[in-house]
């Protein structure tokens, strides 16, 4: 059940396949039901970054691709890093861009411009 399967037999059924989604309890009943609904491209591995990219565009032509409205609303995402981890988020947004993702990094100064109620004195570097 839960987003997986409904994903699975919609999938299913644009390739003409029958299928039936069960649940253990009732829809939305479980982590599908109580997660935030987070979009987010920022992963570590390109198969994530990959996978995360490809829904992004479900999500972004949901009426054109699956039909009615399904409530995304596009609002941004910081992934910020600590100063031991700045190096890892360099390679990983590099790697991001390189497979088409819109992200870039940006400074804890930027940051602050985009969401000045944050606090922005424990990290110099952030990826948007």
């Amino acid at each position: 059940g839960g987003v997986h399967g409904a994903s699975l037999a919609f999938h299913l059924a644009q390739r003409g396949v029958k299928s039936i989604v069960l649940e253990k309890s009732f829809v939305a009943a479980a982590a599908t039901g109580r997660s935030s609904g987070l979009v987010r491209m920022h992963y570590d591995t390109e198969a994530s970054s990959r996978l995360a990219w490809l829904s992004f565009q479900y999500f972004r032509n949901w009426q054109e691709m699956v039909g009615g409205e399904c409530g995304f609303t596009r609002t941004g995402f910081l992934q910020i890093a600590g100063t031991d981890l700045e190096e890892a988020l360099k390679v990983n947004t590099a790697m991001q861009q390189a497979l088409g993702i819109a992200t870039l990094l940006v400074t804890a100064d930027d940051v602050k411009r985009l969401a000045p109620s944050f606090a922005t004195d424990d990290f110099t570097l952030a990826a948007y």
